[in-house]
């Protein structure tokens, strides 16, 4: 397609927008329990969204137009600590973009983590090290006319880090199953890792 077939253009007429929220946050500490919670409304009012222009006779025209949404959401998160350093963590969350009734979500609706590990200290070499494996969940983002999308999938993870004084390294295994997976239209890689280390100087 010729770059006539696409056309994107400006809106001067576009009002300032404005938004109100809501939000509760919470928790509790137990000896071997830490829970999180968080859930929230906000409103926005003429808040510019990219949207097709049908005034112009194109296959793709697009212009800022000032729409009024609503975005509630909630997560929740827990971490126990088990006996001989081992701990479990897990974390759900759910967001939902809406106007009079009609989702507007684009995105994963639900996204979901757990995981299991050690979290140790080495006496030798005076180092605190954290392994553990683990996955990620997200619900279906699009369908495309193919018939093909980004479905539900559960992607497995691992990690592995360790802590010396103010020295930090991790190392992150991701799609340990090598599933094929789209996120956001887009073909992810199949396993991969990745690396990287933080050194504090400063207080």
């Amino acid at each position: 397609m010729g770059d006539e077939d696409y056309l994107i253009s400006g809106n001067p007429d576009l009002p300032s927008g404005s938004s109100t929220s809501l939000e509760f946050l919470g928790g509790a500490s137990f000896r071997r329990l830490e829970i999180n919670l968080r859930a929230g409304l906000t409103r926005f009012n003429d808040a510019p969204f990219w949207e097709n222009d049908r005034s112009v006779n194109v296959l793709a025209g697009y212009q800022p137009l000032a729409l009024d949404r609503s975005l509630a959401f909630a997560s929740a998160s827990l971490r126990v600590r088990l006996p001989y350093s081992g701990f479990l963590s897990g974390a759900y969350a759910i967001r939902q973009v809406y106007d009079d009734g009609v989702s507007y979500t684009y995105g994963a609706e639900h996204e979901a983590d757990g995981f299991a590990g050690f979290r140790f200290w080495v006496e030798r070499f005076q180092i605190t090290v954290t392994a553990a494996i683990g996955g990620k969940f997200r619900s279906q983002t699009s369908r495309y006319l193919d018939g093909s999308g980004d479905d539900d999938k559960f992607a497995a993870e691992s990690f592995l880090s360790f802590d010396l004084k103010r020295f930090h390294f991790f190392w992150n295994y991701t799609n340990l199953l090598d599933q094929d997976l789209i996120i956001n239209g887009r073909w992810q890689p199949g396993r991969s890792h990745w690396w990287g280390f933080s050194w504090e100087f400063f207080d």
